[in-house]
């Protein structure tokens, strides 16, 4: 056990440690840093995992319970987090559409929705809820969507086409 240093080339050195886990010997950026162990850890990731899983599974209870109090103590945090992960999916698939309305070329994404082409939308919302866009994402972002301004989108759901298109 222990640490040892190999030559990996020209005055290049890789430290590589042994886990006490699975007795593996393995490169030092395989192994989780632990400010409290002496030598940063000595369990390799894979067995750290698993270890972490085994006591999950065995005190699933306890470890739910303190889930649920660290996100009551940090709600804002949570919220936060929450929110900016729903604001980068929003972009990433308006993104992969796109980016900008087809019918006008707004570009800003506070202005841009996702539309069902063949229409389809309302129900569509009530078979997924709320997980529109991350439906969207895990489908590998299919055919049958657009991105619309909610102007031209509501024309479009109002009088069946839009007034940018009747203009031009």
């Amino acid at each position: 056990m222990g640490t040892a240093k190999h030559a990996g080339g020209e005055g290049d050195s890789v430290d590589d440690k042994t886990c006490k886990r699975c007795g593996e010997v393995r490169p030092f950026d395989q192994f989780v840093n632990n400010p409290s162990a002496v030598n940063g850890g000595n369990i390799c990731r894979p067995c750290r995992r698993q270890r972490d899983g085994e006591r999950r599974a065995a005190n699933r209870e306890q470890f739910r319970a303190e889930q649920r109090a660290w996100r009551e103590a940090n709600r804002e945090h949570v919220r936060a987090y929450g929110r900016k992960q729903q604001r980068e999916l929003r972009d990433a698939v308006l993104e992969a559409y796109g980016g900008k309305c087809e019918c006008c070329d707004e570009r800003q994404h506070q202005f841009l929705t996702i539309d069902h082409i063949n229409g389809g939308g309302t129900r569509h919302r009530k078979e997924v809820g709320r997980h529109v866009y991350a439906q969207l994402r895990r489908e590998g972002y299919p055919d049958g969507y657009r991105v619309l301004c909610w102007n031209c989108n509501w024309a479009y759901r109002l009088a069946g086409s839009c007034p940018h298109r009747e203009a031009a």
